[in-house]
């Protein structure tokens, strides 16, 4: 099953959610002793993942006894070997692509290493957009094929000042101002619909716009908030 990537996310809170996930993981395991295996980007990561683990309540036992194993990326990447046949079952947990180091390939290997046997990816930015809004890197095509069971994207939506006003028009009456940026978010907890919320600055609070069996592309995304929230002709 497969999670949305978030870019800007708090690290400790994903580490905290995590612990959760990996315990959850356990208890699908065929064997009691089945080590389960949490995968993290590099050395910093696991080591911030790891003092998480140890600590919280769900996982203490499982870090103590060698049940819950972590290990990273930048180790794939330099050729270790970090899979291991006993595993039961792997967390990705925030793998993503940068211009120093593309991670696509050890993901992918990993994925095909641990076909048959329970595979979650939490929180992915392998195809997350760079600062000059083209993909750093590419998803690999297994992923591609996962369930995403729980998501949540946001955007920010700028409308237009209207066609009709052009630069002259200042001699007469300043331009006007831009609609306010409108906030929407797309969301599924599975086995629910996909839902497309739009926040109410009056109620302070988002607003269920449509809900649809099928992830929306973001084309239908606009589409919808288009008709849902241009203004009316009076």
């Amino acid at each position: 099953c497969g999670f949305p990537k978030i870019r800007g996310y708090n690290e400790t809170a994903l580490f905290v959610w995590s612990s959760s996930i990996a315990a959850s993981m356990a208890t699908l395991a065929t064997s009691s002793q089945a080590p389960v295996k949490v995968i993290v980007q590099d050395i910093r990561a696991a080591a911030a993942a790891s003092l998480v683990f140890q600590n919280a309540e769900s996982t203490a036992a499982m870090m103590s006894t060698g049940r819950l194993v972590i290990r990273t990326l930048s180790e794939a990447k330099s050729g270790e070997d970090i899979v291991d046949d006993e595993d039961t079952a792997v967390l990705l947990v925030a793998p993503r692509n940068s211009k120093e180091s593309k991670v696509t390939k050890e993901v992918r290997d990993i994925m095909l290493a641990y076909k048959g046997k329970l595979t979650v990816v939490l929180n992915q930015a392998l195809d997350a957009p760079g600062p000059d809004g083209t993909p750093i890197g590419s998803m690999p095509v297994e992923l591609r094929r996962f369930e995403e069971v729980y998501y949540i994207q946001a955007w920010a939506l700028q409308g237009k000042i209207e066609a009709r006003y052009t630069s002259r028009d200042a001699l007469q009456t300043p331009p006007p101002e831009p609609p306010r940026p409108r906030r929407v978010a797309l969301t599924r907890t599975f086995p629910g619909q996909w839902s497309l919320y739009v926040f109410e600055e009056d109620d302070q609070r988002y607003q269920l716009l449509q809900s649809m069996d099928k992830k929306p592309s973001e084309r239908l995304v606009l589409q919808i908030c288009a008709r849902a929230l241009t203004p009316k002709p009076e």
